[in-house]
């Protein structure tokens, strides 16, 4: 068995790698940069009480993944929601227009993935941003692969209609990959 030494500083290593792209993670599946640092917080402890367990840190990084999605999925069930983020058309006066524009789009997009449903806006975040198989996902949801990909096809027609996706043409690369 490793010394406690050895697993402190292995751990220390991991989550100082993972930890950025774990809230990057966690803001787009819940939508909020502080809930998303929670979320990586809370997926981190989970990952250092299961240390001794993980094999390579590509599973700690897995395992990590699929415990944001799942209390991600808790969160997304409770009632109260907390403060909402100020509308993107308020933004301040000496921002230059291409940069708004980019706030406003990136806002946009935010604001369409949290009217999705949880199970819809994970696959389609597990998809697209982190970049992981339909297989993956199946596993970390627990769910079927055509369940995930009747799910990440629903949710792209749902950002379509909400004018999302409007210069992602159908047959892009982007649909090819959900199917």
């Amino acid at each position: 068995m490793p010394r406690a030494v050895d697993v402190d500083e292995s751990f220390d290593e991991f989550a100082r790698s993972a930890f950025l792209g774990l809230v990057r993670l966690g803001f787009v599946l819940v939508g909020d940069r502080e809930r998303g640092e929670d979320l990586a917080q809370h997926a981190l402890v989970k990952v250092f009480l299961r240390w001794d367990q993980i094999v390579t840190k590509d599973a700690a990084a897995s395992y990590a993944r699929t415990v944001m999605v799942r209390q991600a999925g808790r969160w997304a069930r409770r009632r109260w929601r907390g403060e909402q983020p100020t509308d993107p058309a308020a933004l301040p006066a000496r921002a230059d227009r291409e940069h708004a524009d980019e706030v406003v789009a990136t806002e946009s997009l935010r604001a369409a993935l949290m009217r999705l449903p949880h199970g819809q806006r994970a696959v389609v975040v597990l998809r697209y941003f982190a970049m992981n198989t339909e297989a993956e996902i199946a596993a970390m949801l627990r769910i079927s692969q055509g369940t995930v990909k009747s799910r990440a096809s629903r949710a792209l027609a749902a950002l379509r209609s909400m004018g999302v996706l409007d210069d992602v043409h159908p047959s892009s690369d982007l649909q090819r990959r959900s199917t």
